[in-house]
């Protein structure tokens, strides 16, 4: 299945924005459409623009780049050893923990595209410790 265009970016989509179409759009990818993805200049939706200026422009989102090169999965497939760095600083903890487990445990699945990894057969995970955070049920 040729993966069709989304309605939230002509050419990309993004995990940060969940709305309808969004979630639409990304379930209905099957891993092998997520392989072949190759690098490319994608634009980057105004969310995700906002998201990156809290985490790394200083919360001024005129500084935060348009658009961004994306390596995709196609070309990450053919480096020898894939290293994977979790500073925490803007990750979600609950996030890291499951994307580790799924890789390390060879548990890939198109709804998580960072666990198609577990299909590498070198994969090396880094954590900032201080960075890592806590999963905790938390009352509101």
């Amino acid at each position: 299945m040729a993966r069709a265009i989304s309605k939230i970016s002509a050419d990309w989509w993004d995990y940060t924005t969940l709305d309808e179409d969004l979630l639409k759009d990304a379930a209905a990818l099957e891993e092998k459409d997520i392989r072949q993805l190759a690098t490319r200049v994608v634009t980057l939706h105004p969310m995700t623009l906002i998201q990156n200026a809290r985490t790394s422009g200083g919360g001024q989102v005129f500084l935060v780049p348009t658009q961004a090169l994306s390596v995709g999965p196609q070309e990450t497939w053919k480096a020898e050893k894939v290293s994977i760095w979790h500073p925490g600083h803007h990750d979600n903890a609950f996030g890291m923990r499951l994307t580790t487990m799924m890789i390390s445990k060879r548990i890939p699945d198109a709804a998580v595209p960072m666990s198609l990894m577990a299909d590498h057969p070198d994969v090396q995970f880094n954590f900032y410790r201080r960075g890592l955070g806590s999963c905790q049920t938390e009352m509101h």
